[in-house]
């Protein structure tokens, strides 16, 4: 009687347990830029919050006047450390395959932007859309994409004004975000 109700509860527990790592984590990530650059990440499981961080960081960047020689350090510090991750495997795959688990269900981006000259609102469009279809490649490459990205740029000649907001969910199954980030501490020691 006992060993039957033990296995039962064992049965039941390794149930649960399958049930567990098939919940969906979903990451919440708003950016937007109009006086101010507003910051609000959220990470559900199962529709539980888990985590929430929401930060507002006044139009004086005391990072952005340091010098140009910084700059270098940071920008050849990054690529260093991304080569560095990009060369280590994982199951004989690059930790960056590892990213197609993650689906991206939503990703929006809109930007307003205007500079007093026409011209120069044209070209500066012109970049921002380099940019955009940039990052849409890279994510594109990176991550399994749900659904088609919505991109847009709307201008204003004439005026000096600049607002940004991007919106994105990305969700992974809490079983396979587990096995990546052992897989990642296993690897790199």
């Amino acid at each position: 009687m006992f060993i039957a109700i033990g296995i039962v509860a064992i049965i039941f527990l390794l149930l649960l347990l399958l049930l567990c790592l098939l919940l969906p984590v979903k990451i919440y990530c708003n950016f937007a830029y109009e006086d101010e650059i507003t910051v609000f990440i959220k990470g559900n499981i199962a529709g539980i919050p888990v985590i929430t961080y929401d930060k507002k960081f006044d139009r004086d960047f005391e990072f952005l006047q340091q010098e140009e020689e910084v700059w270098k350090e940071t920008v050849e510090s990054l690529k260093n450390v991304i080569n560095k991750k990009r060369n280590i495997k994982i199951g004989g795959k690059s930790i960056f395959q590892q990213f197609k688990k993650v689906r991206v269900e939503s990703f929006q981006w809109h930007t307003i932007i205007g500079l007093e000259d026409a011209a120069t609102t044209g070209m500066v469009t012109g970049a921002l859309w380099s940019i955009k279809g940039g990052l849409l490649a890279a994510v594109d490459q990176l991550f399994y994409l749900d659904t088609r990205p919505n991109f847009d740029i709307a201008t204003h000649f004439n005026e000096a004004v600049f607002q940004s907001t991007c919106e994105c969910i990305f969700s992974i199954r809490l079983g396979q975000a587990m096995s990546t980030l052992r897989k990642i501490n296993k690897s790199t020691g």
